[in-house]
């Protein structure tokens, strides 16, 4: 099969040494969501979030003055480290991707067989696959327990009985699909048009009845979304983060925070970006960098889950970090075998990760699962 897609696309603090078990996939990349709140009765068709209030903007300096330079946010520092051993490696399959996690099942999507994979956790192993549409990307769960996964090439969305692991078709996206969440009730898909990088849109999916609604066109290399604060973000290569109103899907604010952004990830108290080899925080009502944290490499996977927001690198290596001002809590090394990340979810005391290697992409069936644990260094 033509692959055609190109890769891209939390953690808790725990006493002593960080017992934490990482799930690791060899596939491509994936983008699960952001931690979002209950969603609203799935009775109702669309979501309608109450109307967030607008951004504050920076103050404009009067005619022939000089503008204000731009005041540095506040950078953090120190950290505990731990290394990452193997625990357990599971064989998947060709090209696992993106990953979401109902109870202790994790869904895997294995895009070079068109199918999501169904791993029990407790037993370390694959009970089934279900087959959907042609490379599926990302999986993501509901609140309830719904599991969706977006196939790219089919440019559709599959829904995922999480009981029965029956599949169906829900939507046929309208156009080349980037990046998806589900938060407030609904799906949240970036679109890019006609399968260039040169335009942008976001469409919402009703989980319930596949009915979509798009916004206006958001501009260039738009590479993921985010959720929360009755907004969408959507991340652009080109350092703009593009704001649009999640009730009426209009653009509302253009913020421009360093040179380049291809993650992004809502919490409850901020949003958080990646700026080339590190992080920024954002304040969701000023849309303001609050701080920023430099990691030395670049960011594969972010999100917050839990009380920490996680960025994983491009080496596999994991920093867990304070949501209020992004000091490193932590740093995880990963052992040697673990390849580059694409994915990460919590799970309990455990931390899931998916990783996919470059020199896999001929086809190769070993995708894998590993089970990593942490010791302190």
């Amino acid at each position: 099969m033509d692959r055609t897609r190109a890769a891209h696309r939390p953690l808790h603090r725990w006493p002593g040494a960080l017992a934490i078990t990482v799930v690791t996939l060899v596939g491509c990349s994936g983008a699960p969501p952001a931690t979002a709140p209950p969603p609203p009765s799935a009775a109702s068709q669309e979501a309608r979030p109450p109307a967030a209030p607008a951004i504050a903007q920076a103050p404009t300096a009067a005619p022939g003055a000089s503008a204000a330079a731009p005041e540095e946010p506040p950078r953090a520092a120190a950290h505990a480290a731990a290394q990452l051993t193997i625990d357990k490696a599971i064989t998947i399959g060709k090209w696992p991707e993106g990953i979401a996690v109902v109870g202790d099942t994790a869904w895997v999507a294995e895009s070079g067989n068109r199918r999501v994979a169904r791993v029990d956790l407790k037993r370390g192993e694959v009970v089934s696959r279900v087959a959907v549409g042609r490379l599926p990307v990302q999986v993501v769960a509901s609140p309830e327990g719904a599991i969706y996964t977006l196939a790219h090439t089919d440019r559709a969305i599959w829904a995922i009985d999480g009981q029965t692991a029956r599949a169906r078709a829900l939507a046929r996206l309208p156009d080349s699909p980037e990046d998806m969440v589900v938060a407030d009730g609904a799906l949240w898909v970036l679109l890019w048009s006609k399968g260039s990088s040169a335009n942008s849109s976001v469409v919402r999916i009703d989980p319930a009845t596949g009915g979509q609604r798009r916004s206006p066109a958001l501009g260039r290399d738009a590479f993921a979304l985010a959720v929360g604060h009755g907004r969408i973000w959507v991340a652009h290569g080109n350092g703009k983060v593009s704001v649009v109103d999640q009730t009426s899907l209009e653009p509302r604010d253009e913020l421009h925070i360093g040179d380049l952004h291809r993650r992004i990830a809502a919490g409850p108290g901020a949003i958080f970006t990646d700026v080339r080899s590190g992080v920024a925080r954002l304040d969701p009502m000023s849309g303001r960098a609050t701080s920023e944290v430099a990691l030395g490499e670049t960011v594969s996977v972010l999100r917050q889950m839990g009380d920490d927001v996680i960025a994983v690198g491009e080496s596999g290596r994991t920093w867990l970090l304070d949501p209020e001002n992004l000091t490193i809590r932590a740093i995880l090394s990963p052992p040697d075998a673990v390849r580059s990340p694409h994915d990460a979810w919590r799970h309990g005391e455990t931390l899931l990760l998916t990783e996919f290697d470059d020199a896999g992409a001929g086809g190769k069936e070993d995708g894998r699962l590993l089970i990593l644990r942490s010791s302190p260094r």
